[in-house]
């Protein structure tokens, strides 16, 4: 016995100086919270020696028969040195394959020449010529970056799939106090110094095209991060795989949470110092998380100035030029007497191109220079009302795939030109020059992320489609503001009246794409004193996630065979890293938030901003996301909470400040369990009606509602967003 007891207190002493624990339910895990330690080990030996009951610690006797031998003391003591077979949070950085948990700020250097002093140094995945290839096309423009992305989602992989009822999927649940993952703020000097941060969760267990399968955590910010702000993202063993184990820390990542040893790799050193700050974040506002951490890992946002900086030096030379030239081509009256319009004016603009090929030329100041014009056909509806007088103008962008030339005219039949407005607008460059002519959605769409990719592969950059789109509607702004002596009708009789009213404030109207467009805007163009916005989002990976997730891993597999799924998850996020300055997205805190002066003033447009429930085509989060960072209210009733707005009684009028009004608001298709859907969009046919995107568009509330918000604009003072349904 009393070599039996000197055997088992050595091995005692050998585990107590690794200063090393493990996690996972296993022989020796005394109270079953999936970590054995020094203690449970301890107790271990005194069932071996008999000076405790098995039950003390049942776990102890792995085979059941009753008794402790040394060979299961030995077994838990292994445990706390290697750890038990079982699920864990990969993690492990010394494997220069492995490109997740995305992002970690073990990919940062000191760079003194860049705002945040700090710059991404993200090596390549060492793996096959496809995966290195894709991936270092991908860094190119990422590691010039001075941070992560403050909207792009993060990627943690599971070696197992995780049981969804121990996830956070929504963002309420992401804020649950001891939620098993969370997102929490470590900005110094915020007031937000270590709580949670929303977000929304999506679990994807899937193989690539050679089978190798991936269970993969997709992290979606449900609010635009700080720039140069600072965050950690905590996995706690309260994470549990399908068959009911608790996730375990890797390898890697419990040498991490051991003490420093003299083997220590660099990785594991660095990794301690990172994830060491944020577990002390934490532990001040949740310390049961901090102490079961099996992933820690910090990250540190870029700053957003530069995103700004193409958009507002093409307003300055947008303002120092004349107004694009144009011609009208044809003025067609309208058939039906019902009709609310007058005729349909189609025309051509001479519209400013600053690219060079497919990016924007600079000058030696490193600013956009304007290269040539293109002749891009534009199209104006005019109302009824137009022939008794000059009535005012509404800017309309349509959605995609779409075209000005099919919208326009409809969206003024339907209803723009019964409220007496004029609608102009033009074809976005995507659907004019990339996919015009497609015979189908499905097919432009095809066309144009064909274009995008093999851009992107050959240039190692992502076109400037979108911010020389928002270009051109800076300049089309000064082309409709010079339309103010346009005299066409009657149709072959002008009557020497013009039909538009300038002199009264503009409008914007954008409808999915044409919503997406206008955060991208609305921070350079005062002229615009009310934009409705409806089901719009950005947030371009997400968009394009949301609508289809499955077909990434199969056509990108096609491609790069060796990317594993979460490979594959990895590359999206850096795609959305280098979309950054196009997404539209992150202008909108240029429009309240940060508001910068434009032409003399800081004034901004108001908003409404609207969205359907359960939106296929448009994720709802994103538009809510988008919400947040306009800084808008949730106008009640609300339909759907939304954790990270504030919700307001209306109407609302001149709430941002005496001239400008801003809000968000809900409509509900059918078929939505437990919330009754808004009458218009009940009325409208099943496949219309049942359907988030179409119904925000079309529903009789929604549409009165757009109206008032317009019209009210023309009055030059702050103006109203009404409740156009009942509580």
């Amino acid at each position: 016995m009393r070599r039996l007891r000197g055997l088992a207190l050595g091995v005692v002493a050998l585990v107590a100086l690794s200063g090393i624990q493990a996690r996972g339910q296993c022989t020796g895990d005394c109270n079953g919270d999936g970590e054995v330690t020094i203690d449970e080990v301890v107790q271990a030996v005194r069932i071996l020696l008999q000076e405790e009951q098995r039950s003390a610690c049942p776990t102890a006797d792995a085979d059941g028969n009753g008794n402790v031998t040394i060979d299961e003391v030995v077994r838990a003591v292994r445990a706390v040195l290697e750890g038990c077979p079982g699920p864990v949070v990969y993690y492990d950085r010394d494997d220069r394959r492995r490109t997740n948990p995305f992002p970690d700020d073990f990919w940062l250097v000191a760079d003194p020449q860049q705002t945040t002093g700090v710059r991404l140094d993200i090596a390549p995945p060492v793996a096959t010529a496809d995966v290195n290839g894709i991936f270092r096309i991908l860094l190119r423009e990422v590691n010039r970056l001075d941070g992560f992305s403050p909207i792009a989602h993060f990627v943690i992989e599971l070696s197992d799939a995780p049981d969804l009822s121990s996830l956070p999927l929504t963002p309420a649940e992401s804020l649950a106090h001891e939620a098993s993952i969370g997102l929490f703020d470590l900005t110094a000097g915020s007031p937000t110094f270590g709580a949670r941060v929303p977000f929304r969760v999506l679990v994807r267990n899937e193989q690539n095209v050679l089978g190798i399968r991936s269970h993969s955590l997709l992290i979606f910010p449900s609010v635009s991060l700080t720039p140069g702000g600072r965050y950690g993202f905590v996995v706690s063993s309260r994470l549990r795989a399908a068959n009911g184990e608790r996730f375990r820390p890797s390898q890697f990542f419990r040498r991490v949470l051991g003490t420093e040893q003299g083997t220590d790799s660099d990785a594991v050193r660095k990794v301690r110092a990172l994830s060491r700050e944020v577990l002390a974040a934490v532990a001040t506002r949740e310390p049961n998380t901090a102490a079961g951490a099996v992933l820690a890992v910090r990250l540190s946002v870029r700053s957003m100035e530069s995103v700004a900086s193409d958009l507002r030096a093409i307003k300055e030379q947008v303002l120092a030029a004349p107004p694009p030239p144009f011609e009208i081509v044809s003025v067609t009256p309208e058939r039906s007497p019902d009709s609310p319009v007058a005729a349909i004016v189609r025309g051509v603009w001479e519209a400013p191109d600053w690219r060079d090929g497919l990016y924007f030329a600079r000058g030696p100041d490193g600013k956009p220079r304007q290269v040539k014009t293109n002749r891009v056909p534009f199209v104006l509806a005019l109302p009824k009302a137009s022939l008794q007088g000059p009535v005012p103008l509404t800017m309309y962008q349509h959605g995609n795939p779409g075209s000005a030339e099919r919208e326009v005219p409809i969206e003024a039949r339907d209803y723009l030109a019964g409220a007496g407005f004029a609608v102009a607008g033009f074809t976005d460059n995507l659907n004019r020059e990339v996919s015009a002519g497609a015979a189908s959605s499905e097919e432009a769409i095809t066309r144009q992320v064909t274009a995008v990719f093999f851009a992107l592969v050959q240039d190692r950059k992502i076109p400037d489609y979108w911010v020389q789109l928002n270009a051109e509607q800076l300049a089309f702004i000064r082309l409709l503001q010079s339309l103010g002596s346009l005299d066409l009708l009657p149709a072959g009789a002008p009557d020497g009246v013009p039909e538009l009213d300038t002199q009264l404030p503009l409008t914007y109207v954008g409808i999915s794409q044409g919503a997406n467009y206008a955060p991208g805007l609305l921070p350079y163009a005062p002229e615009i004193a009310a934009a409705a916005l409806v089901v719009g989002g950005a947030r371009l990976t997400e968009t394009l996630i949301h609508q289809r997730p499955d077909d990434f891993v199969l056509l990108l597999g096609q491609v790069f065979p060796n990317m594993t799924p979460a490979d594959v998850w990895v590359a999206m996020s850096l795609f959305q890293h280098g979309f950054d300055r196009q997404d539209e997205h992150n202008h909108a805190r240029f429009v309240y938030r940060e508001p910068f002066e434009v032409a003399g003033t800081r004034k901004k447009a108001s908003v409404l901003l609207t969205e359907g429930l359960n939106d296929s085509l448009v994720p709802n989060h994103a538009t809510e996301a988008l919400a947040w960072l306009f800084d808008l209210p949730h106008l009640r009733p609300v339909q759907r909470a939304v954790p990270f707005l504030i919700p307001v009684d209306g109407p609302l009028q001149g709430n941002i400040d005496p001239l400008t009004t801003a809000g968000f608001f809900q409509f509900v298709p059918t078929g939505i369990a437990d919330v009754p859907p808004t009458p218009g969009c009940a009325a409208l046919h099943p496949s219309i009606g049942s359907e988030g995107h179409y119904c925000a568009q079309d529903a009789r509330e929604a549409r009165e509602q757009r109206i008032e918000f317009l019209r009210s604009a023309l009055n030059h003072g702050a103006p109203r967003i009404v409740v156009p349904i009942a509580p």
